[in-house]
């Protein structure tokens, strides 16, 4: 997982340098999972309320002291940053902790359901939680394709499908001129233009 999180690190670094992934989802996963084995002997209401307090402080208390490069990582900043993947440690270690003091007592009361090791229901997700990262690979191209067929048996066109959505700015940079040239008010060249940009993507 952390070698996976260095190298999509420094493929988008070349790739889209203004917009590089430097804390992921799949850094939030290895950070987390490091971090959840100091949790793991600590009594499970306690871990259940600092996930719940992780989750909430960033709702609640950000500052601009975390909006330093090398602080982004924390997610307590004011500003978001430039990133096509940003799942930052808070809120997103939270649910981990939870999720460890959800397990807990889930073993305490006997793992009901056959989760645990030996039991067949659980063999799924026990197979998914030991090749996370392949599957965390796998399953976006997978439920893509499916989509892609689901849309072909609806008639759709899968280009169309693949393309991403034209930018509407320019559509309305340029409706909002025209409209003021030809003796509009601002505000009412604004709604008009909003409301054209709105049906066209519609359509589309």
């Amino acid at each position: 997982m952390v070698f996976g999180a260095i190298a999509v690190t420094v493929v988008t670094w070349f790739v889209i340098p203004d917009e590089f992934i430097f804390f992921g989802i799949l850094h939030c996963i290895a950070v987390a999972s490091i971090l959840g084995l100091l949790f793991l002997r600590l009594r499970p209401v306690v871990t259940l309320i600092l996930g719940l307090a992780v989750i909430a402080l960033p709702i609640l208390w950000r500052s601009t002291l975390f909006d330093h490069a090398w602080l982004l990582w924390t997610g307590l900043g004011t500003l978001p940053p430039r990133s096509n993947d940003y799942e930052p440690l808070f809120p997103w270690f939270g649910p981990v902790l939870l999720g460890l003091a959800l397990g807990r007592w889930w073993l305490r009361a006997g793992a009901p359901g056959g989760l645990v090791a030996g039991g067949a229901p659980g063999r799924p997700l026990r197979w998914i939680g030991r090749h996370s990262l392949v599957f965390y690979l796998l399953h976006q191209p997978v439920l893509l394709g499916l989509l892609l067929l689901v849309g072909m048996a609806l008639g759709r066109d899968p280009q169309a499908m693949l393309s991403p959505p034209p930018d509407p700015a320019p559509m309305l940079i340029d409706c909002q001129v025209q409209c003021e040239q030809r003796g509009g008010g601002m505000e009412q060249c604004h709604a008009y233009c909003g409301c054209m940009v709105d049906a066209v993507q519609a359509q589309s």
